[in-house]
């Protein structure tokens, strides 16, 4: 299948009719010729008919041509906390000290206003590679103790385990979820199949991204706009 869009790309762009021993320097060259200024006006809007694109990147966003693209965001780092060299790296694409679980709560904050005054149209969670989809709700007590016992921890240290960090991780993902409510825009969430390499050295555990662990956060949010992927 990825190979035959491959196939129809280059017949359409560059009028060649398949990839093979005879073609590939003729393509080679009309590719290098296509290098130049309106390359993505011809492609995107006269070829493919596309008003906008949009391009999933993590916090801090890339800066695009808007023209073409719109960012869609993911804010996994503030829930995938496991230790203290986590906290760090918020930390300085925030611009916020962190010491306590408010002071997460300020980051994630600055973190939302930052993107959505860039122009953020939705959030992307892909969580499934890293854990499972069951995102409990945990008191704030419950998570305060979890970060507490992840602060008190050595600065470089390995932290705990996603499984004694859930609580506090479950905690953020209801976080992310009332800030997409406040700013009105949707959470894509990865599901289903995964990419093998991807979620290498995770386990490609296809079980955690069984949808229905989100069902809980279906009912409780029901001014949430959920895209749910594949």
């Amino acid at each position: 299948g990825y190979g035959r869009v491959v196939t129809t790309a280059v017949m359409d762009l560059f009028d060649i009719p398949d990839i093979n021993n005879e073609t590939f320097g003729e393509l080679s060259e009309k590719i290098r010729e296509s290098n130049r200024p309106g390359w993505y006006e011809h492609v995107l809007k006269e070829k493919a008919k596309i008003e906008v694109s949009l391009h999933t990147t993590s916090f801090p966003s890339a800066k695009l041509d808007r023209r073409y693209f719109l960012p869609v965001v993911s804010f996994d780092s503030f829930v995938k906390i496991t230790g203290r060299r986590q906290i760090s790296s918020i930390e300085d694409l925030t611009n916020v000290d962190i010491h306590c679980l408010n002071d997460l709560l300020d980051a994630l904050a600055i973190a939302f206003k930052h993107e959505v005054e860039y122009g953020m149209v939705g959030i992307k969670s892909t969580l499934a590679y890293y854990r499972i989809l069951q995102f409990d709700k945990v008191s704030k007590s419950g998570a305060e103790a979890v970060f507490s016992q992840i602060f008190n921890g050595t600065p470089q240290g390995d932290g705990l385990s996603w499984k004694e960090a859930k609580p506090l991780q479950d905690f953020m993902m209801h976080q992310i979820i009332k800030q997409a409510i406040m700013y009105d825009l949707p959470i894509q969430i990865h599901t289903g199949i995964l990419d093998r390499r991807t979620s290498e050295p995770y386990g490609n555990i296809i079980a955690n991204s069984n949808p229905t662990h989100l069902t809980n956060l279906f009912m409780e949010y029901r001014k949430a706009k959920f895209d749910i992927f594949h």
